[in-house]
């Protein structure tokens, strides 16, 4: 058995469930009180042996920090994005989990997802030739608080990350250019505390593969995350399952693949965190080594960020070869 110890307890860690650590002591008790866990200081946490491995669920200005008391203290990181804000600040924490020789993962979940899994997998394989065009919507069921909009960094570095993760993922490369725009359209508060809720983003990648995104903090219908990736031989696009099961509708590709569409229910992205959770489970149960289930999410935060920057200016931002830069 792998023991983990939480720290955070508010709109993504009440999904995560374990041990629980957070700075804000009446959201743990409530929290530590419906999973019957232990509630204890960031010290005696880490300072615990029985405890294997954290789970980091605190807002984003906490993580840096967290993830190298974390690694010092010998355990495996898992922790939900961004790391920082900074570029150098997470660069900075990655290098300290290599140092310590601890596995580290980011909590980007929908590489879990048994569809988008497929899909990878099938592009790889070279079943759709080379990629030209991927489409990717990305639809919330309800915007989070203002506190949490206030702390998380915006729309484009809270959750359009993961779709730039899913695209340069998909692609097995990073975009040279980036077009956004952003716009408030759900809730004024969010636009008075100086983010969007609804946003565009266009990628064009070295191979010149281009790559649209759409999201929005709101969907009345529910969780809805959708992507098709248009090849030289045809499409292949995949939706993710989700609570309860429905039936699907078979959409026919032009080389013969099918795909899945599915009208998402509220509770996909829920078992897509339970997956990446297993995954880090198994990492640890195969002694993987340090950082070694680190990806994008930690070297290029600056994607994200050009986007917002972009979103405001509603100019194009040339990113160069390498997000790094």
């Amino acid at each position: 058995m792998i023991n983990f110890c939480q720290f955070g307890a508010g709109r993504i860690g009440a999904i995560h469930a374990g041990n629980f650590v957070d700075p804000d002591r009446a959201a743990a008790e409530r929290l530590a009180a419906r999973y019957g866990a232990k509630i204890g200081s960031q010290a005696e946490a880490l300072a615990d042996a029985a405890v294997d491995a954290v789970v980091i669920a605190s807002s984003t200005d906490t993580h840096a920090d967290l993830i190298e008391a974390a690694a010092r203290a010998g355990k495996a990181v898992f922790c939900e994005k961004p790391l920082d804000l900074d570029r150098r600040r997470a660069e900075a924490c990655v290098a300290v989990a290599r140092e310590c020789g601890v596995p580290m993962m980011v909590a980007f979940n929908r590489r879990f997802d048994p569809h988008f899994a497929k899909l990878e997998r099938e592009i790889r394989a070279g079943r759709i030739g080379r990629a030209e065009l991927v489409t990717i919507k990305s639809y919330d069921p309800a915007p989070p608080s203002i506190a949490f909009v206030r702390r998380s960094g915006g729309l484009f570095r809270d959750m359009v990350i993961h779709d730039l993760d899913m695209a340069c993922w998909l692609l097995a490369e990073e975009p040279v250019e980036i077009f956004a725009r952003g716009s408030v359209l759900v809730d004024p508060a969010i636009g008075e505390a100086g983010d969007f809720d609804t946003a565009v983003a266009s990628l064009r990648m070295p191979s010149g593969a281009l790559c649209q995104i759409a999201g929005t903090r709101r969907a009345v219908y529910g969780y809805d995350q959708r992507i098709e990736v248009l090849g030289e031989r045809g499409p292949w696009g995949r939706y993710p399952q989700h609570d309860p099961p429905q039936q699907p509708q078979r959409l026919k590709c032009g080389n013969g693949v099918k795909g899945r569409r599915n009208s998402a229910g509220p509770t996909a992205k829920h078992s897509l965190v339970t997956l990446s959770i297993f995954s880090i489970r198994s990492t640890l149960s195969a002694n993987a080594g340090a950082a070694s289930i680190a990806s994008r999410g930690f070297r290029c935060p600056s994607v994200p960020t050009r986007c917002l920057k972009c979103g405001n200016r509603g100019q194009p931002t040339d990113l160069g070869y390498s997000c790094s830069d």
